[in-house]
Protein backbone atom coordinates (compact mmCIF):
# COMPACT_ATOMS: atom_id res chain seq x y z
CA UNK A 1 0.00 0.00 0.00
CA UNK A 2 2.87 2.33 0.72
CA UNK A 3 4.26 1.89 -2.79
CA UNK A 4 0.85 2.71 -4.26
CA UNK A 5 0.49 5.92 -2.25
CA UNK A 6 3.99 7.01 -3.22
CA UNK A 7 3.25 6.28 -6.86
CA UNK A 8 0.04 8.30 -6.63
CA UNK A 9 1.94 11.21 -5.12
CA UNK A 10 4.42 11.17 -8.03
CA UNK A 11 1.61 11.15 -10.59
CA UNK A 12 -0.06 14.04 -8.76
CA UNK A 13 3.21 15.97 -8.99
CA UNK A 14 3.09 15.44 -12.76
CA UNK A 15 -0.52 16.62 -12.85
CA UNK A 16 0.45 19.70 -10.84
CA UNK A 17 3.23 20.45 -13.34
CA UNK A 18 0.86 20.03 -16.29
CA UNK A 19 -1.75 22.23 -14.62
CA UNK A 20 0.88 24.91 -14.11
CA UNK A 21 1.84 24.64 -17.78
CA UNK A 22 -1.84 25.00 -18.66
CA UNK A 23 -1.93 28.26 -16.70
CA UNK A 24 0.96 29.58 -18.76
CA UNK A 25 -0.64 28.39 -22.01
CA UNK A 26 -3.94 30.12 -21.28
CA UNK A 27 -2.17 33.33 -20.26
CA UNK A 28 -0.30 33.37 -23.57
CA UNK A 29 -3.49 32.34 -25.41
CA UNK A 30 -2.02 29.07 -26.67
CA UNK A 31 -5.26 27.14 -26.67
CA UNK A 32 -3.95 24.15 -28.61
CA UNK A 33 -1.19 23.68 -26.03
CA UNK A 34 -3.78 24.03 -23.27
CA UNK A 35 -5.96 21.32 -24.81
CA UNK A 36 -3.01 18.97 -25.41
CA UNK A 37 -2.01 19.31 -21.77
CA UNK A 38 -5.60 18.46 -20.82
CA UNK A 39 -5.32 15.20 -22.75
CA UNK A 40 -2.09 14.33 -20.96
CA UNK A 41 -3.72 15.01 -17.61
CA UNK A 42 -6.70 12.79 -18.43
CA UNK A 43 -4.30 9.87 -18.99
CA UNK A 44 -2.66 10.49 -15.63
CA UNK A 45 -6.04 10.71 -13.90
CA UNK A 46 -6.90 7.28 -15.34
CA UNK A 47 -3.68 5.93 -13.80
CA UNK A 48 -4.66 7.41 -10.45
CA UNK A 49 -8.07 5.76 -10.69
CA UNK A 50 -6.36 2.41 -11.29
CA UNK A 51 -4.05 2.98 -8.31
CA UNK A 52 -7.00 3.91 -6.11
CA UNK A 53 -8.75 0.69 -7.06
CA UNK A 54 -5.63 -1.36 -6.33
CA UNK A 55 -5.12 0.45 -3.03
CA UNK A 56 -8.71 -0.31 -2.00
CA UNK A 57 -8.22 -4.01 -2.72
CA UNK A 58 -5.02 -4.12 -0.68
CA UNK A 59 -6.60 -2.09 2.11
CA UNK A 60 -9.53 -4.49 2.30
CA UNK A 61 -7.10 -7.43 2.49
CA UNK A 62 -5.02 -5.68 5.18
CA UNK A 63 -8.10 -5.20 7.38
CA UNK A 64 -8.29 -8.95 7.86
CA UNK A 65 -7.24 -9.97 11.38
CA UNK A 66 -3.58 -10.91 11.84
CA UNK A 67 -2.83 -14.36 13.25
CA UNK A 68 -1.48 -14.55 16.76
CA UNK A 69 2.27 -14.78 16.94
CA UNK A 70 2.88 -12.53 13.90
CA UNK A 71 4.29 -9.70 16.03
CA UNK A 72 6.88 -8.72 13.41
CA UNK A 73 4.16 -8.41 10.78
CA UNK A 74 2.02 -6.24 13.07
CA UNK A 75 5.02 -4.01 13.88
CA UNK A 76 5.89 -3.66 10.18
CA UNK A 77 2.28 -2.70 9.38
CA UNK A 78 2.33 0.00 12.07
CA UNK A 79 5.48 1.54 10.58
CA UNK A 80 3.96 1.39 7.08
CA UNK A 81 0.73 2.94 8.33
CA UNK A 82 2.53 5.96 9.76
CA UNK A 83 4.44 6.47 6.50
CA UNK A 84 1.27 5.97 4.46
CA UNK A 85 -0.48 8.60 6.58
CA UNK A 86 2.34 11.04 5.89
CA UNK A 87 2.17 10.43 2.14
CA UNK A 88 -1.62 10.78 2.20
CA UNK A 89 -1.27 14.17 3.92
CA UNK A 90 1.09 15.28 1.15
CA UNK A 91 -1.33 13.94 -1.46
CA UNK A 92 -4.18 15.95 0.13
CA UNK A 93 -2.12 19.15 0.14
CA UNK A 94 -1.10 18.71 -3.48
CA UNK A 95 -4.65 17.83 -4.53
CA UNK A 96 -5.95 21.03 -2.93
CA UNK A 97 -3.34 23.08 -4.83
CA UNK A 98 -4.28 21.37 -8.10
CA UNK A 99 -8.00 22.03 -7.52
CA UNK A 100 -7.35 25.73 -6.86
CA UNK A 101 -5.19 26.05 -9.97
CA UNK A 102 -7.76 24.12 -12.04
CA UNK A 103 -10.45 26.56 -10.92
CA UNK A 104 -8.36 29.56 -11.98
CA UNK A 105 -7.54 27.89 -15.31
CA UNK A 106 -11.21 27.19 -15.97
CA UNK A 107 -12.11 30.81 -15.31
CA UNK A 108 -9.31 32.06 -17.58
CA UNK A 109 -10.30 29.64 -20.34
CA UNK A 110 -13.97 30.65 -20.14
CA UNK A 111 -12.97 34.32 -20.20
CA UNK A 112 -10.81 33.71 -23.29
CA UNK A 113 -13.70 31.98 -25.09
CA UNK A 114 -16.08 34.76 -24.05
CA UNK A 115 -13.70 37.37 -25.48
CA UNK A 116 -13.36 35.40 -28.71
CA UNK A 117 -17.14 35.14 -29.06
CA UNK A 118 -17.55 38.80 -28.18
CA UNK A 119 -15.15 39.88 -30.89
CA UNK A 120 -17.06 37.77 -33.42
CA UNK A 121 -20.43 39.24 -32.46
CA UNK A 122 -19.38 42.91 -32.38
CA UNK A 123 -20.54 45.01 -35.31
CA UNK A 124 -17.77 45.54 -37.85
CA UNK A 125 -16.84 49.14 -38.54
CA UNK A 126 -15.14 48.82 -41.87
CA UNK A 127 -13.92 46.35 -44.44
CA UNK A 128 -10.29 46.39 -43.25
CA UNK A 129 -11.29 45.57 -39.68
CA UNK A 130 -13.40 42.66 -40.97
CA UNK A 131 -10.41 41.28 -42.82
CA UNK A 132 -8.20 41.51 -39.72
CA UNK A 133 -10.76 39.68 -37.58
CA UNK A 134 -11.16 36.99 -40.20
CA UNK A 135 -7.40 36.48 -40.31
CA UNK A 136 -7.21 36.20 -36.51
CA UNK A 137 -9.95 33.59 -36.42
CA UNK A 138 -8.36 31.70 -39.29
CA UNK A 139 -4.98 31.68 -37.49
CA UNK A 140 -6.69 30.44 -34.34
CA UNK A 141 -8.35 27.59 -36.24
CA UNK A 142 -5.02 26.60 -37.82
CA UNK A 143 -3.33 26.53 -34.41
CA UNK A 144 -6.20 24.52 -32.97
CA UNK A 145 -5.67 21.71 -35.49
Amino acid sequence: MLAITKQKLEILKDIFRLTSEQSKAIQTKKIKTFLNLSKEKRLLVKKIDELDSLFQKQYDAAKQPVKKGDFEQVLAQQVDIKEIQDVIRRIKTLTDKIKAMESRNKEAYNQFIKEMMGSINQPQINKQEKILRYKKMNDYKKRKK
